[in-house]
């Protein structure tokens, strides 16, 4: 990675909704973790060249103490915060709001980054479920005006 190169990507980036997420894997094609864009690009144009530079030397030096010093850069979220495709939406949306997130990471077994979930889209999918299953009991017969 080369700083200079992150910085010149993230700012023709910044004015786009497209760039939601910074994806870091390790070298053996894992994910280590996640960054929501608008946290990390925050960040380094806060920090300048000095953040720039200090974010190429910590992903390029892959080493423990690089990956915490990346963990504690803002809006990262780790691998072991993923959910994978099971996860329940009510056990995904529970992290969310323990870590104060709006997404998570998706991965499958081998912690292979697969795409992320997001709050809105959980809640909505919830929200449809109990409507269905509203929807679906039957009516409760209405009490009747007649006497026996």
């Amino acid at each position: 990675y080369y700083g200079p190169a992150i910085k010149i990507y993230f700012e023709a980036l910044s004015g786009s909704s497209h760039l939601r997420t910074v994806v870091i894997n390790h070298q053996n094609g894992q994910l280590f973790g996640i960054y929501h864009a608008a946290d990390l690009m925050g960040y380094l144009r806060i920090t300048k060249d000095e953040g720039y530079e200090q974010f190429q030397r910590f992903l390029n030096a892959g080493d423990e103490r690089a990956q915490m010093e990346l963990a504690k850069l803002p809006g990262f979220i780790p691998v072991e915060q993923a959910v994978t495709p099971t996860t329940s939406k009510r056990d995904a949306l529970a992290l969310m709001e323990r870590i104060n997130s709006e997404s998570l990471p998706v991965v499958n077994d081998q912690k292979r980054f697969l795409g992320t979930v997001n709050r809105s889209k959980l809640t909505a999918g919830l929200i449809l479920a109990v409507t269905d299953k509203l929807e679906g009991e039957p009516n409760a017969k209405p009490e009747s005006n007649s006497n026996p």
